[in-house]
């Protein structure tokens, strides 16, 4: 099994905190852009950058 970088980690991790405040807590994608980088320190548009990159990935793993 391959390691995982410290980005793909942060990745990981941030997809999966957008897909909990999305399927759990029913927020909007907006309010849940700006909650996860003022989490993260990124700029919202990165954060919703790296939430598709990572949802592409997590299909072609599948």
């Amino acid at each position: 099994m391959r390691d995982n970088s410290l980005i793909e980690k942060r990745n990981m991790a941030i997809y999966d905190d957008f897909e909990h405040m999305f399927n759990n807590e029913g927020k909007r994608m907006e309010v849940i852009y700006n909650e996860l980088s003022s989490k993260y320190f990124l700029v919202p548009k990165t954060v919703s950058k790296i939430v598709y990159a990572e949802a592409d990935r997590r299909k072609k793993i599948q």
